[in-house]
């Protein structure tokens, strides 16, 4: 039998380079826990269950309209700026395109917030009263934005290392500003915090974007029909997720507050936020290091190999998160929230169960972003969101809060079933 050396070469150097992106950005994951636990900790001695509750509307609110405000369109620029490396040309076109898009988007979805801060305060949070917060967000919305293209530029150009160290600085300056901002404002605080670390983290994408020899001089407010039609595909699926997922958290969240209580409504938010934290080690390696590889990757056997290898090292990864979690639940609820969130206890499991089934779905998943499969893409995002949503209704009228996370199970084993079929041909090559 002969060996092929080369073959196993290539195997190791690239399996390699997962885990170095994994070991730094898992670094910078456990950093953000930490901060996002001394953070947690004072929102939720201050805010309590209902005050996390009116955070979540808010940030799901920010979702929304911060895709609008950058067009949608980071997970094209990593993916085209990634795939021309070496076409100067090309790619200087695809980024003068996305200056353009980010600057024109930011500034109408900014002007459309302020004028509407009255009506966005009312229909959120049932009071006029936090109508200065959208204000307050509309004016730093364009610097969010820009922040967004540049962390996109340095994933696209593959300085994975100076993005992490960004997400590390990032992390420290928006925990810091919160931290303090909640102590002096309780409420009002917290969501002003979400606007007002803008310029701080754009300074530091900035920074750290001229160092990897980014040329800011050679930028043209100009588009390339071309380019904006290549990246308009992007902008499409990332409008979609950002409509979806955002929306039906907010109807959810609006049915619980109506319907069961606020604090209930407070209690979902708190596993939905630690969901987010530590997931985050695993779909932020996902995003730096996959979506750049699959859109390098041409021919179906080696886009084969890259996802077992994706699964064979991030699953086993989420099954020790997952199990840790749900082993140490007590702890985390008196370390990481307050004794008001004892009720939350009962959400572990299946939510967790859900979270393990999500990362399974998501490494497919980035086949349909990786390769513009913009429709099919669309297609099934819309079609689960309204699945989980009629799901969540019918389970929480029959359970209560906890029916909302059995119907996150029942969703995401459902979608990763339908991803299988249809990438069947790549998986059983």
């Amino acid at each position: 039998m002969k060996v092929n050396f080369e073959k196993i070469k290539y195997s190791i150097l690239n399996f390699r380079g997962l885990i170095k992106i994994f070991t730094f950005n898992g670094i910078s994951s456990i950093i953000r826990i930490v901060l996002g636990i001394i953070s947690n900790k004072v929102s939720s001695v201050f805010l309590g269950p209902a005050g996390f509750a009116l955070i979540g509307q808010f940030s799901n609110f920010g979702n929304i309209t911060g895709t609008i405000a950058s067009g949608g369109i980071g997970n094209g620029v990593i993916k085209y700026v990634s795939e021309y490396y070496d076409d100067t040309d090309k790619r200087e076109k695809i980024i003068n395109t996305s200056f353009v898009i980010v600057l024109f988007c930011s500034g109408i979805a900014g002007i459309i917030t302020v004028l509407l801060s009255w009506f966005f305060s009312g229909l959120l949070f049932n009071t006029n009263k936090y109508f200065y917060v959208f204000i307050i967000y509309g004016i730093a919305i364009s610097l969010t934005s820009l922040g967004g293209l540049f962390a996109a530029l340095l994933n696209g150009l593959k300085e994975s290392i100076k993005l992490i160290t960004c997400s590390i600085i990032i992390n420290v300056i928006t925990v810091s500003i919160t931290i303090i901002l909640t102590i002096i404002g309780r409420v009002s605080g917290a969501l002003i915090a979400m606007s007002i670390s803008a310029p701080f983290n754009l300074l530091v994408y900035y920074i750290y974007l001229k160092k990897s020899n980014f040329r800011f001089d050679k930028i043209k407010l100009k588009t390339d029909k071309e380019s904006l039609r290549k990246i308009l595909k992007f902008s499409a699926m990332a409008f979609t997720t950002a409509s979806v997922v955002p929306i039906t958290q907010l109807i959810l969240r609006s049915y619980v507050m109506d319907n069961i209580s606020v604090n209930s409504a407070g209690y979902w938010q708190g596993i939905i936020k630690l969901s987010d934290m530590y997931m985050s080690v695993i779909t932020s390696s996902i995003v730096i290091y996959y979506l750049p590889k699959l859109s390098e990757i041409k021919d179906a056997i080696n886009l084969r190999k890259e996802i077992f290898r994706g699964y064979l090292f991030l699953l086993p990864a989420m099954f020790i998160l997952c199990c840790s979690i749900f082993i140490l639940k007590d702890f985390i609820i008196n370390v990481f929230f307050a004794s008001t969130f004892k009720p939350m206890r009962d959400l572990f499991l299946p939510q967790l169960i859900g979270d393990f089934l999500k990362i399974a779905s998501c490494l497919l998943a980035y086949i349909m972003v990786a390769k513009a499969k913009g429709k099919l893409y669309i297609f099934s995002e819309i079609s689960f969101g309204i699945f989980y949503l009629i799901l969540a209704l019918i389970f929480l009228k029959a359970h209560g809060i906890i029916g909302i996370t059995y119907a996150y199970d029942i969703n995401y084993f459902c979608y990763l079933i339908f991803l299988i079929i249809v990438f069947r041909k790549i998986i059983f090559l």
